[in-house]
């Protein structure tokens, strides 16, 4: 692998476990794998890529992570609303994914930077 290569496989892993343990949201961890997951690597199956990719693409419109703080108060209840739901919705499919995606990580020797 490359430096970079290793250092986004590392960066992956460092959002992959949190998401495992519910110190960010599924939909987050979507948000930060989407480009690792983009990249098509050897460490996800085509399948968890898209899931990652694809979560990421119907939330856009959603103030997720960060984003919340942009948006107008008479609006925000109601988007926070729809995430939740969505988050219910996708949250064991992105942590089954994440656990593959940390299980193949680790045995490959990533570590999180």
């Amino acid at each position: 692998m490359t430096d970079a290569e290793i250092r986004s496989a590392a960066n992956a892993l460092k959002t992959a476990k949190p998401c495992l343990s519910g110190e960010i949201g599924a939909i987050e961890a979507c948000w930060a794998l989407s480009g690792f997951a983009f990249d098509r690597n050897q460490f996800l199956s085509t399948e968890d890529a898209n899931l990652f990719i694809g979560i990421q693409s119907e939330t856009d419109a959603l103030p997720v992570g960060s984003l919340k703080n942009n948006w107008h108060a008479d609006f925000l209840p109601a988007k926070l609303d729809e995430l939740k739901r969505y988050e219910s919705a996708v949250s064991m499919d992105v942590r089954d994914a994440c656990g593959r995606l940390v299980d193949a990580l680790e045995t490959a020797g990533v570590e999180s930077l």
